[in-house]
Parts: structure tokens; C-alpha cells; sequence
């Protein structure tokens, strides 16, 4: 699953309902709704966890190939 790369500290617009964000240290997925009532931002988290089992399933891939390696390396 690729989700865009933000940064530390940077300001970003996201969207209204099923904003993704993924932990970069361990690939926890949360999903955040957000809306604004009477001029105050409200949000709302909750763990995806079918995302979250493929960003660490890429994550686990990545790993594995820089341990071994491109395919037909000696």
C-alpha cells in the first residue's frame, strides 16, 4: 500500500473522511475523519487494520530484499 510521504512539521490539507495516516517507525494505519462545526476543527481516529498488515507486509518486503540482495545475486 503506498501512502504519500509527509514530513515532520509540515502542514498538509487532508481530505474530509478516510484520511490515512501510517506510523513510519512500526506501519500502524489509522483512519481520520474530520469536520469542522460552528468554525472548530473535529477529528475522529481508528486503527485500519487491513492497511496497516500491508504497509508492514511491504515494509517486511523492502527489508528482506535489501538483506539478500537484487534476484540473481551470488
Amino acid at each position: 500500500m503506498k501512502l504519500p510521504q509527509i514530513y515532520e512539521g509540515e502542514w498538509i490539507q487532508p481530505v474530509h473522511r478516510g484520511f490515512k495516516a501510517a506510523c513510519c517507525g512500526c506501519g500502524l494505519v489509522h483512519r481520520v475523519d474530520f469536520k469542522v462545526v460552528n468554525g472548530a476543527v473535529w477529528f475522529r481516529e481508528s486503527i485500519d487494520a487491513r492497511s496497516t498488515a500491508a504497509v508492514r507486509r511491504e515494509a517486511r518486503k523492502a527489508k528482506n530484499n535489501k538483506a539478500h540482495g537484487p534476484k540473481g545475486a551470488p
